[in-house]
């Protein structure tokens, strides 16, 4: 996933990659206060993402093996199937 703050850099010399940058940066925004409902959006939307890193508590029911000084390294929730 592009990160709003690491990755500008990146698209002011790779232009090309501004609409895909925008789109996943919004779809991140806030994730250190996301909901399990918005994790598990976040999965249908992007399945290649497995793991993420918070910030601050998980919320309840994500699995997150790692957790030390406020940080927490979790498994993005198994996909639905439909």
């Amino acid at each position: 996933m592009a990160d709003y703050y690491k990755d500008g850099g990146v698209v002011s010399l790779f232009p090309e990659l501004a609409d895909e940058w925008k789109q996943m940066s919004n779809a991140t925004y806030g994730l250190n206060h996301f909901s399990l409902a918005q994790f598990e959006y976040l999965r249908r939307e992007y399945p290649d993402v497995t793991w993420t890193v918070i910030h601050g508590n998980a919320p309840s029911g994500l699995d997150c093996p790692y957790q030390r000084n406020s940080f927490a390294v979790c498994r993005m929730p198994a996909q639905m199937t439909r």
